[in-house]
């Protein structure tokens, strides 16, 4: 298929997920769209994900984007995530990459932070993320986001809970010295 006739093709299949009004035929466009591999798709995805109600459709968008497999769709989440202000789509956008085969090593620094500022379930989400990374790290890479972290410990009154799942992200980077 040539490049024009699949953005073709993929606009009209955003054009019928948003229209769509049940689970079997959102299942079978987004199915379609992911055969497509067209990571252009995830921005309209995120943002209909974003602006949809708790429930079956907003589900069915989560499970299609715990199955994206094509590393380059890493860089759409990661720009949706900086530009969201709404924590659950945060948080959903952070568990994409321990949930699926994104590759979330490089963009280690924008976890630690979105950590910093989310909640304590944000927080968590960014713990299994770097628990299930895989790369090595620089130890100035390492040291940044550690300083980043006792920093913002320092300077905020965080809940007991965040502040301890803040620690636990510490020694979770810290273990990465003991590992390379």
């Amino acid at each position: 298929m040539q490049e024009k006739e699949r953005k073709k093709k993929v606009k009209t299949l955003l054009q019928k997920i948003q229209k769509s009004n049940s689970a079997e035929s959102l299942s079978t466009y987004l199915q379609e769209l992911g055969e497509l591999g067209d990571a252009s798709a995830i921005r309209p995805l995120l943002e209909l994900y974003e602006n949809s109600p708790e429930g079956p459709f907003r589900k069915k968008l989560e499970e299609f984007f715990y199955d994206i497999k094509q590393q380059n769709a890493a860089a759409e989440f990661i720009n949706y995530l900086s530009k969201t202000k709404k924590a659950e789509v945060k948080k959903m956008i952070i568990s994409v990459f321990w949930q699926s085969v994104l590759r979330p090593e490089e963009y280690l620094d924008i976890f630690i932070e979105e950590a910093i500022k989310g909640d304590q379930e944000l927080v968590i989400e960014v713990l299994s993320v770097v628990e299930n990374m895989n790369s090595e790290f620089t130890e100035e890479e390492l040291n940044n986001n550690i300083q980043n972290i006792q920093e913002a410990l320092e300077m905020n009154n965080f809940d007991e809970l965040k502040a301890s799942l803040l620690n636990e992200l510490i020694f979770e980077l810290k273990k990465r010295f003991i590992e390379e």
